[in-house]
């Protein structure tokens, strides 16, 4: 078993690493931790061997990250996503993200979450576009996030050249993906097609190409955190997967996660510590029932109550991205 703190090398030289950091957690949406604190939760686990750590411009926790790397002497692996769909939002979303972390490069920037062919054609100048940076040195690689097989499918065909060219949903610009960073989470909560067996086979076959697959939601958005060791050791028999984004709250979170990485056994205060308890969406009672959660919720796990909007526990993956469009500011991942 690969140690998180040894980076792998893909065939293009993108280093990766078994376990990063997914700093959604520590978001306004979610913790909303302080920004000193969330650097000094980054720097520890970066000193104990996580190098990659994931965000996006919707987490809007930028600045934590810009505290982290400007205290930090080594180099951290950043990767950041963005909506955007065009040329001109990409390189705006672009130039925010190096502004607001103070960087001049961005390691890998991604596409976030394409729901499916349609909307990767939908965005094809913005891929354009991140090729483009890439191209000039602004950023080192570019990639897809998903919750959708159909997307992972899609861009493994491209690479492979199998995929017929479509004049409605012309996809072919998407050959030139480095990395995709689909759901994998062994449950398949979140997913908005097909089965988790089924994304795993995708994900499988668009490594065969060259791709680098990072995956996200091991935990399922907490729904797997009962049986956290079991989750991790069967992600980590899926050798398609070069690395994997776990959000952590705690020091005692990250030595447990980095203890099951490296095939040991964690110490027990961490353990004992860390002991999963479930994670819950709340909607208080500032909800005004505007429906933004109910538009923006992929799912399909928000709905309008009768008082106030209303989860279905059994479809949320617990993303928070509903509460990044509440102005309400109603809703809460606890």
């Amino acid at each position: 078993m690969t140690n998180s703190d040894q980076p792998l090398q893909t065939k293009d030289g993108l280093p990766v690493f078994r376990l990063g950091y997914g700093t959604l957690t520590l978001a306004k949406s979610q913790k909303n931790l302080a920004v000193s604190a969330a650097a000094d939760l980054f720097s520890y686990a970066f000193e104990r061997g996580i190098k990659w750590f994931d965000t996006a411009e919707l987490y809007d926790n930028y600045e934590q990250l810009a505290r982290f790397l400007k205290e930090t002497s080594g180099q951290p692996f950043i990767s950041t996503k963005s909506y955007a769909f065009d040329r001109k939002g990409l390189n705006a979303s672009l130039d925010a993200a190096r502004r607001r972390l103070g960087v001049e490069t961005i390691d890998l920037f991604m596409l976030h979450e394409q729901v499916d062919k349609k909307t990767l054609a939908g965005h094809r100048e913005a891929f354009k576009a991140l090729l483009d940076a890439k191209e000039k040195g602004i950023v080192r690689y570019v990639g897809v996030s998903t919750h959708a097989v159909s997307v992972v499918t899609s861009i493994a065909d491209e690479v492979s050249l199998k995929a017929s060219l479509d004049p409605d949903f012309d996809t072919s610009i998407y050959r030139h993906t480095d990395v995709l960073f689909p759901l994998l989470s062994q449950s398949g909560y979140g997913l908005l097609d097909g089965t988790a067996s089924e994304m795993a086979k995708a994900a499988a076959e668009a490594a065969k190409t060259g791709i680098t697959v990072l995956g996200m939601k091991l935990f399922g958005g907490g729904h797997l955190l009962y049986k956290r060791e079991a989750v991790v050791a069967d992600a980590l028999s899926q050798s398609f997967v070069s690395a994997w984004s776990v959000g952590m709250g705690s020091i005692s979170e990250i030595e447990t996660n980095l203890a099951w990485f490296k095939g040991e056994t964690p110490d027990r205060r961490w353990l004992d510590a860390s002991a999963a308890l479930p994670r819950r969406l709340q909607v208080t009672d500032d909800c005004t029932r505007c429906g933004r959660c109910v538009a923006r919720c992929n799912s399909g796990a928000m709905r309008l109550g009768a008082y106030t909007a209303v989860s279905d526990p059994e479809k949320c993956t617990l993303c928070s991205y509903c509460a990044s469009v509440c102005e309400d500011m109603a809703i809460k991942i606890f």
